[in-house]
């Protein structure tokens, strides 16, 4: 389809405005097109319009239709938007909380392990 082909020169481009409303269009005629789909919640999500994004995952998903390969990508978006709204409501930067949450994910496999020995101020020790 041409429209598609436009569209994914746009997302080659970085053109995001232009390959969601070409993606839209798609899927006026048709909520089949899952390459339309794709680029829709793509495109939303590089111009950090996380929660639309997710929006337009959730739909997208509704649709019974479209194949596991495609419905798996569209998830994995869904996941990205998810995450990246939520640092994005965050004050914090956003780099400090993925270290941080790193971090934290760490030391508690670590502690698990035994591989860390905690102190009574709080801290740990390695064994």
């Amino acid at each position: 389809d041409a429209l598609l082909k436009e569209g994914e020169q746009a997302r080659v481009a970085g053109r995001w405005s232009r390959c969601e409303k070409l993606a839209r269009k798609v899927l006026e005629g048709s909520l089949l097109s899952g390459k339309a789909w794709y680029l829709l919640c793509g495109s939303l999500c590089n111009r950090r319009k996380f929660q639309h994004a997710e929006q337009e995952c959730l739909r997208a998903l509704s649709v019974r239709e479209l194949s596991s390969e495609v419905r798996s990508a569209i998830a994995d978006l869904m996941h990205t938007a998810r995450l990246f709204a939520r640092l994005q409501s965050q004050s914090e930067p956003a780099g400090n909380l993925l270290r941080d949450g790193w971090y934290t994910q760490r030391t508690a496999e670590l502690l698990e392990a035994g591989a860390l020995q905690p102190e009574q101020d709080g801290g740990c020790n390695l064994v």
